[in-house]
C-alpha cells in the first residue's frame, strides 16, 4: 500500500529516498515550503492527505492540548541516536499498519497508537 506522507525538517533525506524507492508519495516540508512553523506543518499534511513523520513531540501538544485539526496520521519517531537506516526500516513497518487516523509514538521497542481527535477547532491557527 502506498501512503502519501510529508516529512518534517527534522526527517533524514536517506529517509525520504528510501520511502520513494518503496513506492510511497514523499513531499519534504523543508523541500516544498521551507522554514514552515508547526501549524503550517499540520495544515499543510491535513490540505494535502498526507500523513505526518516528524521527530518533532511538539505536534502532540498542538492537536491534543491546543486543537489543531490533525492531518490523517502523525507518525512521531521517538529514537535516539538517529539513523537513517533504522528510522527508515520503523517508518516501513508503520505505514504497512493501520495507523491512519492515529498519533503514533513509534520506537525501537514498538509504537503506542492513540485516536486522532474526529473533530478538531484549528485553536491557534
Amino acid at each position: 500500500m502506498s501512503v502519501a506522507v510529508l516529512l518534517d525538517e527534522n526527517m533524514p533525506r536517506d529517509v525520504a529516498d528510501g520511502l520513494r524507492r518503496a513506492g510511497h508519495d514523499v513531499c519534504v516540508i523543508a523541500e516544498a515550503a521551507p522554514a514552515t512553523d508547526d501549524l503550517g506543518v499540520l495544515a499543510l499534511a491535513r490540505s494535502s492527505g498526507r500523513w505526518l513523520l516528524t521527530f518533532d513531540s511538539d505536534f502532540g501538544d498542538l492537536i491534543y492540548k491546543r486543537g489543531a485539526a490533525p492531518p490523517p496520521a502523525v507518525l512521531y519517531f521517538r529514537v535516539r541516536p538517529v539513523v537513517a537506516a533504522d528510522v527508515l526500516a520503523l517508518a516501513l513497518a508503520a505505514l504497512k499498519d493501520a495507523n491512519a487516523g492515529h498519533f503514533c509514538v513509534i520506537a525501537r521497542e514498538g509504537t503506542r497508537r492513540r485516536r486522532l481527535p474526529a473533530v478538531a477547532t484549528d485553536a491557534g491557527t
